[in-house]
């Protein structure tokens, strides 16, 4: 019920009220009255609390779990929308459970982590690779930060940037690998064409020296595996250059019988 002070101010009181008898006769009747103000506005902040909590934790782009150490082990006190989706259950469900009833969670603030943190009394951060349900392996960044008899939490996700960073390491190893190439190729080109253009005219004086058939035939041959050789080396070396200018890379048929008789 609704009462009001001296001053005229509303208060929240309860009365508890029963029957005064003697010997079975009524004499009156007594009551209790308790002013349960203070208690109605303590649990009306209380509510605002958690609301403001609740608000402010699912505003932020990271996961959010407050665990309360207890004797053998860590409790779920509070978590916010992205933890949810990140256990894969709903906070109602979870919130006062044992934190080693939930794998993923238990993995992500290990007990003996958290007595570490509680005992220096400083910030953890670091990453870890975790497979997460239904989503596969991800790169989380995990920060626990000690708050009395409790631990605070804060889990986000960072698979995308590091593939961003795997890709663009891959992407500077390519284009150093393009400048090496350029320059391998730029060194022996200049010296191939040398050793081209000399077989070249070696094979034409053949064909005019009076040699010994049986001789002539031998030389030929040499000088045929030389040019031969010769021209894989400029294949190569376009094969080098196209690498190093980004070409677009043409397919066409090959024999492998070929290629492997040419590598023995």
């Amino acid at each position: 019920q609704r009462a009001r002070d001296t001053e005229g101010a509303g208060q929240v009181v309860a009365l508890s009220a029963g029957p005064l008898a003697v010997d079975g006769q009524v004499l009156g009747l007594f009551g209790i009255a308790r002013d349960m103000s203070t208690h109605r506005r303590n649990e009306a902040a209380q509510k605002q609390s958690e609301a403001l909590f609740r608000a402010t934790a699912n505003s932020s782009l990271d996961a959010f779990f407050l665990l309360r150490r207890e004797v053998g082990g860590l409790r779920l006190v509070r978590l916010n929308q992205h933890a949810e989706r990140l256990l894969c259950q709903e906070g109602p469900s979870v919130e006062g459970r044992a934190l080693a009833d939930m794998p993923l969670a238990h993995a992500l603030a290990p007990l003996a982590l958290c007595e570490d943190v509680w005992n220096t009394g400083r910030t953890h951060d670091d990453e870890v690779e975790q497979v997460l349900p239904g989503v596969g392996r991800r790169w989380l960044r995990r920060q626990l930060s000690p708050v009395g008899d409790c631990m605070a939490v804060t889990v986000r996700d960072i698979t995308v940037q590091r593939e961003n960073e795997v890709r663009l390491r891959l992407n500077e190893r390519m284009a150093s690998v393009g400048m090496l190439a350029a320059g391998v190729a730029h060194e022996i080109n200049n010296p191939l064409a040398f050793v081209s253009s000399n077989l070249n005219f070696i094979h034409t004086e053949l064909h005019r020296a009076p040699l010994p058939g049986e001789e002539a035939h031998e030389l030929m041959e040499a000088i045929g595996e030389a040019r031969e050789g010769a021209e894989r080396m400029r294949l190569i070396v376009q094969s080098l250059r196209a690498l190093s200018r980004g070409d677009q890379v043409t397919t066409h048929a090959l024999d492998l019988h070929e290629v492997l008789e040419s590598r023995s």
